[in-house]
């Protein structure tokens, strides 16, 4: 573990809905305040996903003209900006706003041409989340020999059941550098995470349990006191190290 910053993102996915810029600028500050390092937003078209789900995907989908004021604000609280991205014009739009960082979905994980494009793309770092579950039942995970991707593993389940993360395992079976991204309504999965070595953690931050992904979100004072056992974990487990 020693020598891996840890990155810790307040992903804001649907939670910045109802859109407006006031809601966007509240929850990019309140993410500072908690001790975020990154902000990240999701650039789905309701198109990517079945018909049972397209419709209310469609509602939900972050407008592309104003990913340039998501860089700015979080560049302004000292944050990085991230996107996930479905698409190669999702790719572009991230590209010319300057993000910090883009990550391919789960269920984006095997899809060789976007991520030849974002890493071609040329920002400065490329995340991927990978399904846990399939690691755990002995898929193997599909590695590249481009260097500078972290991979994450998830379970795309909302909310997912702390019991069933099995993050104990991740140091076994995970390669380095890798991170977690966790949809538990709590945050021992991140903590246990942290103990296995993982330099990313990526959690959903809300403003109000109402808010569309509330239930698997932490308010921001529960993200701030995370943060805080996080970093005291890092600090511990690599002072045992040395």
């Amino acid at each position: 573990m020693t020598g891996k910053t840890l990155m810790v993102i307040a992903e804001l996915g649907e939670n910045v809905f109802p859109f407006n810029m006031e809601r966007l600028v509240t929850l990019i500050g309140r993410a500072a305040v908690a001790g975020a390092n990154a902000v990240k937003v999701q650039l789905y078209r309701g198109t990517h996903f079945p018909l049972s789900e397209s419709m209310a995907k469609s509602a939900t989908e972050f407008p592309r003209h104003r990913v340039k004021d998501l860089v700015a604000l979080a560049h302004a609280e000292g944050l990085q900006a991230g996107v996930s991205v479905f698409d190669f014009e999702a790719i572009k739009v991230a590209q010319d706003v300057g993000v910090d960082f883009i990550k391919l979905a789960t269920r984006e994980q095997n899809n060789v041409r976007l991520l030849t494009a974002v890493l071609d793309a040329g920002v400065p770092r490329v995340l991927r989340s990978i399904d846990w579950r399939r690691v755990l039942v002995g898929h193997s995970v599909i590695t590249y020999d481009w260097a500078d991707i972290t991979t994450l593993a998830c379970i795309p389940e909302y909310p997912t059941v702390f019991a069933t993360t099995h993050t104990d395992r991740l140091s076994a079976l995970m390669s380095d550098p890798f991170g977690w991204s966790s949809h538990t309504t709590g945050w021992m999965d991140c903590i246990e995470a942290v103990w296995q070595g993982a330099c990313v953690i990526e959690k959903h931050l809300c403003l109000d349990p109402s808010d569309p992904e509330g239930l698997w979100s932490l308010f921001p004072g529960g993200f701030e006191m995370m943060v805080r056992e996080l970093v005291q974990i890092r600090a511990a487990a690599d002072g045992k190290d040395k």
